[in-house]
This record gives C-alpha cells, sequence and structure tokens, in this order.
C-alpha cells in the first residue's frame, strides 16, 4: 500500500531474503507464500518507483498464519518525473 495516499499496489515483489520463495501482491494487494519452514526470516518488498522495504527477524512459526502490511513510500525521483498514482478498478 502507498504510505501517503493509502492505494493498493499490484504486483509489489515481496521476496524472503536468502531463500528463492516469494510472490507478488494481487491486484488487491494481498499476496501469499507457502512453504516455509519454521525459522526466522527478512521479508524485502520493492515495486518501482518506491523505497524498498525490509522486515528483520520475522518469525514463521508451524501452523501459523502470519500477516505483514507493508506501506511504501514513494521515491524522490519518481515524484519529480510525475509518475502516476496507482488506481485499481
Amino acid at each position: 500500500m502507498d504510505a501517503e495516499t493509502k492505494t493498493l499496489i499490484p504486483d509489489a515483489n515481496v521476496i524472503l531474503k536468502d531463500t528463492k520463495l516469494g510472490a507478488a501482491s494481487n491486484r488487491y494487494g494481498f499476496y501469499v507464500i507457502k512453504g516455509l519452514t519454521p525459522g526466522n526470516y527478512s521479508l524485502e518488498v520493492q515495486f518501482i518507483g518506491y523505497k524498498k522495504q525490509i522486515f528483520k527477524n520475522l518469525v514463521i512459526a508451524t501452523d501459523q498464519t502470519t500477516v505483514i502490511d507493508f506501506f511504501l513510500l514513494q521515491e524522490e525521483w519518481a515524484k519529480d518525473i510525475g509518475c502516476p498514482i496507482i488506481k485499481i478498478n
């Protein structure tokens, strides 16, 4: 989600660092990463025109759903060139 406008960000890359696992957010901003073993992870979220965000020490437990919401800030260069705000219809 855009931190300033609260607009959903579809197709953001959501990656578990140091693994081959990840996902892309859907048109509603949701994503699911399956097949995790319990442990500590770092989650990286990125989308072009926005500053990447990293969540460190994310604890994944057995038989538990972990929800991580992210709010990305737009890069200054993207604001400077007038990148359009994302809108989902």
